[in-house]
């Protein structure tokens, strides 16, 4: 069970965004009824946050600037997730520039210290690089590019009179 409660953080936490949670679902590879219970442990232990649309639930990984913000991880491993998220959430700020610059958009991006350090399209290259370059550190890879958000809009046809 503790396999699918971290699969459930990790699939969030991997998001820039809210995400449904048949998308959630899908990710972590369970049905929608099992992965509402999860969500919800997570809640409870506000590692995740939740936004209702309508009937539909979104959730995102608990951002790092609220208090009581946590992982399922502790002691050294803790440290070491702290700062990969603290890349990601470079990551994301960076991404729209990123998006609009060609050198990097479609490409995998490595960030270290909140900067954008190489580029490359081919993701094991790059982290040879990046580690070549700077030592067995602590950075970020992503693909850069923009998601398309879906919007899950039940059939007026199914709606209850």
């Amino acid at each position: 069970m503790r396999d699918i409660k971290e699969a459930t953080f990790n699939s969030l936490a991997k998001k820039a965004d809210w995400t449904l949670t048949g998308d959630v679902a899908k990710a972590v590879g369970v049905s929608r009824v099992t992965i509402v219970q999860y969500l919800r442990e997570l809640l409870g232990e506000r590692l995740v946050e939740r936004r209702r649309l309508g009937k539909a639930s979104m959730w995102r990984v608990r951002q790092a600037s609220h208090p009581g913000s946590q992982t399922l991880l502790t002691g050294e491993d803790n440290e070491i997730m702290q700062q990969i998220y603290g890349e990601r959430d470079a990551y994301l700020k960076l991404r729209g520039k990123l998006l609009t610059d060609a050198k990097y958009a479609g490409r995998f991006v490595a960030i270290l210290k909140g900067k954008a350090v190489d580029v490359d399209s081919d993701e094991k290259e790059l982290v040879r690089r990046v580690y070549e370059k700077y030592g067995y550190v602590v950075f970020y890879v992503e693909k850069v590019r923009g998601e398309k958000k879906v919007l899950e809009v039940p059939s007026p046809e199914r709606v209850s009179r």
